[in-house]
């Protein structure tokens, strides 16, 4: 299957899937945790950094972003396929649409390894979720 996500990897010890708002795309040995609220208009344009790692044996990433629980599209598709490089991490910025009513919505991305293999002792690693935030629309 073919990937429908761009890859950039880096030299970042880090293992897991962590959203955040620091923009700046580099080697570093830090993974920044998101705020714990991000403001937003209805409709906007909400842009995000994700770093994604941790399979040992997966050619393959597969992540989905929830907005109040609720899968929602990732720069106008509906998941992250992408490419893993082992001890190297995935990088890159995401956007989706804000809800259109005010209000408080939890965001959080969920990833998995092997994202199309059938489970077994090789491939049972853990599925991550990242370090949920609340999005304020007003």
């Amino acid at each position: 299957m073919k990937h429908n996500w761009q890859a950039e990897f880096y030299e970042i010890p880090f293992s897991g899937i962590m959203l955040n708002r620091d923009m700046e795309l580099k080697d570093d040995n830090e993974v920044y945790f998101p705020p714990d609220v991000l403001d937003a208009a209805p409709d906007e344009t909400v842009t995000l950094v994700y770093r994604a790692s941790g399979y040992e044996d997966s050619s393959d990433i597969l992540f989905l972003l929830l907005v109040d629980w609720k899968q929602t599209d990732i720069n106008g598709k509906p998941y992250a396929f992408t490419e893993n490089q082992h001890q190297r991490t995935n990088c890159g910025l995401i956007e989706f649409k804000a809800p259109q009513n005010p209000g408080e919505y939890e965001v959080i991305a969920l990833m998995s390894g092997y994202p199309f293999e059938l489970r077994n002792e090789r491939n049972c690693a853990l599925n991550f979720a990242s370090v949920r935030f609340t999005l304020v629309v007003e």
